[in-house]
């Protein structure tokens, strides 16, 4: 009887605090008391790029993988996010969000080419500046050896088939409602679990993932059936299946976005551990 009581007792207390109201910040309760109204589009969170976001390519020490990373000064946390103003993070990030009175519709235009019309909740203040997003939609991404890669991939090669792209797509989760399955996720992940998927995709707050990993050798991936949401501050992630003969290899990497336009960029990529 006595056992039958105390799981009772956790039963209530665990409906209890799972029925508890979220605990909210007081910079956020400010916020939100002065941005009543509910975001139209899951972006609001985020916020938008107006042009084409310059980039380069970044290889970290010791890491194999060399991003296509965002030049443009964003916070890195949410800590830092918290100290500094709207504005100056708007300034800073070049974007645009649904609070500029100014620019709405050139935001609702955005928001719509994504379908992305119909978010229900309230925006969250402490998530609005930590990453943002291509306006522009890539169609192709490809990689050409300026040095030589080995035998197989003299100056001059295309190695779409011996790169791996890794990023993530917002379109099922917002075609879903703004929902996505944990187990859709993970099942898009096999064969690369090596790669830190949640940290990049994952909203804490709202504890969902809110992009679907876009990941495949390059010349097996169809650009045209994405909206590239950007991967933790990054266009994506490059990582070569074969790697080079050589220790230290120029690199170019062409990105064609749907109004014809090119982007390439160089680099070098590091074989040894002095990246």
């Amino acid at each position: 009887m006595k056992r039958n009581k105390v799981l009772a007792v956790f039963v209530f207390s665990l409906l209890f605090v799972r029925c508890m109201p979220p605990v909210v910040s007081e910079s956020e309760i400010k916020w939100i008391e002065e941005n009543p109204e509910e975001q139209v589009s899951r972006y609001a969170v985020y916020g938008f790029r107006l042009a084409k976001p310059e980039m380069e390519l970044v290889q970290s020490k010791f890491s194999r993988s060399i991003s296509l990373k965002y030049c443009h000064i964003i916070p890195r946390n949410l800590a830092e996010a918290f100290r500094e103003t709207k504005e100056e993070a708007k300034k800073r990030a070049q974007i645009i969000c649904s609070d500029d009175a100014d620019k709405l519709a050139v935001f609702d235009s955005i928001a719509r080419s994504y379908g992305d019309i119909g978010y229900p909740h309230l925006c969250r203040m402490n998530l609005l500046y930590t990453q943002v997003y291509n306006v522009d939609k890539v169609t192709n991404i490809s990689v050409f050896a300026i040095d030589d890669w080995n035998d197989r991939y003299p100056g001059g090669s295309c190695l779409d088939d011996n790169f791996i792209f890794i990023s993530g797509s917002p379109d099922s989760y917002i075609r879903n409602g703004y929902r996505l399955d944990d187990a859709t996720v993970k099942k898009s992940i096999i064969g690369f679990k090596g790669y830190p998927w949640k940290g990049a995709l994952y909203d804490v707050l709202g504890s969902t993932y809110v992009s679907l990993p876009v990941c495949g050798k390059l010349s097996e991936i169809d650009f045209d059936q994405y909206t590239l949401l950007g991967f933790a501050n990054n266009l994506g992630l490059l990582d070569p299946i074969e790697l080079s003969s050589h220790s230290k290899r120029q690199i170019a990497v062409e990105i064609t976005y749907e109004d014809g336009t090119k982007n390439r960029l160089t680099g070098y990529y590091t074989t040894s551990t002095e990246s």
